[in-house]
């Protein structure tokens, strides 16, 4: 009887050992396969031990969540610069590409580039850039993947970051310039990852707005005063936005550019603080929880640009005020833009459960970024979507934390691409 771990002694013996043939050889495979995936640090100690480096480095850093021609031609052309390929790919907890991702996990992600013959070694990396990867292995060429006509792949600042990482290390950076195709892309319109009533919105959202156009928009709070009355966590998120805000009582707003009201008791407000209030500020945002009528008396005297609260109450005080976001508790939210005469219904985005936290700050990202994009002039559509992309964001992380505005951004790309 022929062992299938080891080579057959006569290979045309018999079908039946020919079988086992193509068998072994198979097991050869997955073996190679798998011997390719290492622990960043047990691969970084391999190269470190040997007395003469005689392989000149690549290093590709990514995702690599659906593999795809632009994949594979990127790292061929990866490979043809040196004489070892490896590529580093972010682990599940750090993967900001939308709600609904990974679609696949580390390790399947790690054995799908492993079977690539131009891939020499896979390491799961151990932080969200390839920063800490490119001091540990110390490449000759790390190799940044470009979507055409876009630059750089990421919005953050990771780019600038792995250049200064690889300069350190004696290294250089290239960026390729294969055409690379988007999985974002073809993950959100080719795959059933959102319920059709999202697929719905996120489409028309397409239609009339950019990734680009929403995260230049943001960006110009950077400049904006914000005061925030009530809720620490509001004021924490805007500081990832703004670079002058402050959380203090009502009576000690000045003049600036945006006012959120953050609290419990906003009724209990004395009737001249909120009319300072308004006079302060060019765009005032009052969040109020629950939906007894109550909770907005007096309000209506002051009229917010902006009041988010719960349904059914948002209904009830529509037509007060300026914009009004109802939220639902099937997560649904309903912007209502009185100046404009539109409704949009938004469609909460889901979490993926490889990333999803508890459920704190949710609120608090939603009302700091809605109203931020209330403060710069955005529409009902773009309003909800971006309050809800906050909403999401935040719940992917710890109680203590506040959702990186540099990951919403990446979110809000992959989500309109």
């Amino acid at each position: 009887m022929i062992d299938e771990t080891t080579p057959p002694s006569d290979a045309f013996e018999a079908p039946s050992a020919v079988r086992r043939i193509f068998r072994w050889r198979d097991l050869g495979r997955f073996r190679k396969r798998e011997s390719k995936v290492k622990p960043l640090r047990t691969f970084a100690n391999e190269l470190a031990c040997r007395e003469v480096r005689t392989r000149r480095l690549v290093h590709c850093h990514g995702v690599f969540d659906l593999l795809h021609i632009g994949h594979i031609r990127h790292l061929k052309e990866a490979r043809r610069l040196g004489d070892h390929l490896v590529v580093t790919i972010t682990p599940d907890h750090f993967v900001d590409k939308g709600p609904h991702r990974p679609a696949f996990d580390a390790k399947t992600r790690a054995e799908a580039l492993a079977a690539l013959e131009c891939v020499d070694t896979v390491c799961i990396n151990e932080t969200p850039t390839a920063v800490e990867a490119i001091r540990l292995l110390k490449p000759a060429v790390f190799m940044k993947g470009m979507v055409a006509g876009s630059g750089p792949r990421d919005r953050s600042n990771a780019i600038e970051q792995e250049h200064e990482a690889i300069t350190k290390v004696g290294g250089r950076l290239v960026l390729t310039d294969t055409e690379l195709h988007s999985a974002s892309a073809l993950i959100n319109r080719h795959t059933e990852v959102f319920d059709r009533e999202t697929r719905d919105f996120l489409a028309a959202t397409r239609l009339e707005t950019s990734a680009d156009a929403l995260v230049e928009a943001l960006k110009q709070l950077r400049n904006v005063r914000v005061r925030v009355v009530g809720s620490e966590r509001v004021a924490r998120v805007l500081e990832t936005l703004s670079d002058d805000v402050a959380l203090v009582p009502a009576e000690e707003v000045d003049e600036c550019g945006l006012v959120i009201v953050a609290e419990r008791d906003a009724h209990l407000l004395e009737p001249a603080e909120r009319r300072a209030l308004r006079r302060s500020a060019r765009v005032l945002a009052v969040d109020i929880e629950g939906s007894d009528a109550i909770a907005v008396d007096g309000w209506h005297d002051v009229e917010p640009h902006l009041l988010i609260c719960d349904e059914p109450l948002g209904s009830a005080v529509a037509s007060w005020f300026d914009k009004t976001i109802a939220l639902r508790t099937s997560g649904v939210v309903v912007v209502r833009d009185r100046v404009r005469s539109a409704r949009v219904d938004v469609p909460p985005l889901p979490v993926n459960p490889v990333n999803a936290k508890d459920d704190v700050g949710a609120r608090e990202a939603f009302v700091a970024f809605a109203s931020a994009a209330t403060a710069v002039g955005l529409g009902a559509r773009e309003v909800g979507f971006l309050g809800n992309v906050a909403r999401s964001a935040a719940r992917t992380v710890d109680a203590d934390c506040v959702p990186e505005p540099n990951s919403i951004f990446r979110q809000i790309d992959s989500l309109l691409k």
